[in-house]
């Protein structure tokens, strides 16, 4: 097969201070023949001027297209929409065989670009796994490292063998997974970190089935997204080596969305209904997807949401709680001997959902006052 090339999209938003180092780490590697797209999703700092000087141009154009090093340049200026929105159109500009997935203020290895070619020398899966370095920078300057490779060696060469093998790794904590943490503290068997940035997607694969990111969603997208690349995979294959390098830091580009209030509730509507429909659409066609395979993860978002949202209580329980296919996985759940569990499922179960309400408002309030004593 001839050499495949790569179409390595950024979501820009607000990054300068990192995205020097993330594109040198790019061009450590051959980007002869391949393709930057960058999107610049509305920054408000001086991303353009950034540009200008990185790459020489002169230019203050919304769209740029250039050359650099051999590498084909795209900059895109767009008003602010998120990085969901700023990849689907990555997704939509690329031209090369393969699409890579690059937060700006991480960085990649020099092999990045040749393992994966070689990876790729003799097949062309739709999807292709490799391992990454998790770098958490703490807040007194120190950092933390570990290498992370994919759990097993996934092969694949059917869609039956894709979900079956992938579907419960990505889409959610099932029933098995909450039982699991009941009795040994562990959510087992484990979900593969599911970052965009550590797969490789066949470009024609993306296109051909309309496979896009979730704008709705600004938390946890790229589960629901590999989620929506594994129902459609035939061919997934496995690189068991560490190419990229995931900084951890106390502020990322897009921290803080939907992590408490209105955004949460907005954030975990949106997320189920893609997972329902994700999982409606196989159902009848798959006998061993169900909706258990996203309870886990369902019940314990009704948790999170009741703790941290409280306000927004009425919202939950009409969106939320009282969808079929969530009273459905309640019903089906089993109690798994943990008090703080077991407590708030009889209450779903029995739709006590406004003494469910003030337990977990309760909770919040205590947990807000040890929080402002112990500062």
């Amino acid at each position: 097969m001839s050499v495949p090339t790569f179409s390595v999209i950024l979501p820009c938003y607000n990054i300068v201070p990192y995205l020097g180092n993330c594109l040198d780490s790019i061009f450590s590697n051959d980007m002869t023949g391949n393709e930057l797209i960058l999107v610049n999703d509305g920054s408000t700092d001086a991303f353009l001027p950034f540009c200008r000087d990185y790459f020489s141009l002169q230019t203050d154009s919304v769209f740029f297209e250039g050359d650099y090093k051999g590498c084909h340049i795209l900059i895109l200026t767009q008003k602010n929409h998120g990085p969901s929105y700023s990849r689907n159109r990555g997704i939509e500009l690329a031209t090369r065989d393969y699409c890579l997935f690059v937060d700006p203020d991480d960085s990649v290895s020099h092999t990045w670009i040749s393992e994966i070619r070689l990876a790729l020398k003799t097949s062309s899966p739709d999807m292709l796994l490799f391992g990454f370095h998790q770098i958490k920078e703490n807040k007194d300057g120190s950092t933390d490292s570990q290498t992370i490779l994919p759990l097993q060696q996934y092969c694949t060469c059917t869609k039956e063998d894709t979900i079956h093998e992938l579907l419960p790794k990505y889409i959610g904590r099932s029933v098995q997974n909450v039982q699991n943490w009941a009795k040994s503290g562990v959510f087992s068997p484990l979900m593969e970190h599911h970052a965009i940035w550590r797969i490789a997607y066949r470009r024609s694969f993306l296109t051909e089935n309309s496979i896009r990111f979730p704008t709705q969603i600004v938390l946890n997208e790229d589960g629901i997204f590999n989620a929506d690349c594994i129902t459609h995979a035939v061919h997934f294959s496995t690189l068991m080596k560490p190419l990229y390098y995931y900084h951890q830091r106390p502020a990322g580009a897009y921290s803080g969305r939907a992590r408490s209030g209105a955004d949460l509730v907005s954030n975990k509507i949106a997320l189920l209904k893609e997972r329902i429909r994700i999982i409606d659409s196989l159902l009848h066609q798959y006998p061993e997807v169900n909706y258990d395979m996203i309870a886990g993860a369902t019940i314990l978002s009704i948790y999170e949401m009741l703790l941290l949202a409280p306000k927004e209580y009425h919202r939950i329980k009409a969106e939320y709680i009282t969808t079929p296919a969530v009273l459905e996985m309640i019903r089906n759940m089993p109690y798994v001997g943990k008090t703080t569990f077991d407590v708030p499922l009889f209450l779903l179960k029995h739709k006590c959902f406004y003494p469910l309400h003030l337990l977990f408002m309760t909770a919040g309030i205590a947990r807000n006052r040890i929080g402002e004593k112990y500062k």
